[in-house]
């Protein structure tokens, strides 16, 4: 974790107090845009071919399931990316600091 407060300091709501290792949701951001942009593409296709009579109202309706599904993990590593900041939640002072820099820390700890 990077702590971004110390003890004593004045914090507003949403301020930043400390950042874990968001290596992993960086990752599963990108990894989920692309996805989002490959199943765009294959809709739009799907699209094109049942304009044109030569695709079927199935694979259509599977292209319009998979960009969905795909905005949704894209909504949700982004989700996992934001729980990686830890913002203040209201006005106050930092009172205690539980957390080194750079110590690893587990969901539940005291920061």
């Amino acid at each position: 974790a990077r702590v971004l407060v110390r003890e004593g300091d004045a914090v507003k709501p949403g301020q930043g107090l400390a950042e874990l290792n968001d290596t992993e949701a960086r990752l599963g951001v990108e990894a989920a845009k692309v996805e989002l942009v490959r199943t765009r593409a294959t809709l739009e296709y799907a699209q094109a071919a049942a304009r044109s009579g030569t695709g079927s109202a199935g694979e259509l309706g599977r292209a319009e399931a998979e960009a969905k599904a795909a905005e949704v993990k894209l909504a949700l590593a982004e989700a996992k990316l934001q729980a990686t900041r830890v913002t203040a939640p209201l006005d106050g002072t930092v009172v205690k600091v539980y957390v080194a820099q750079r110590r690893q820390i587990s969901v539940g700890d005291k920061m």
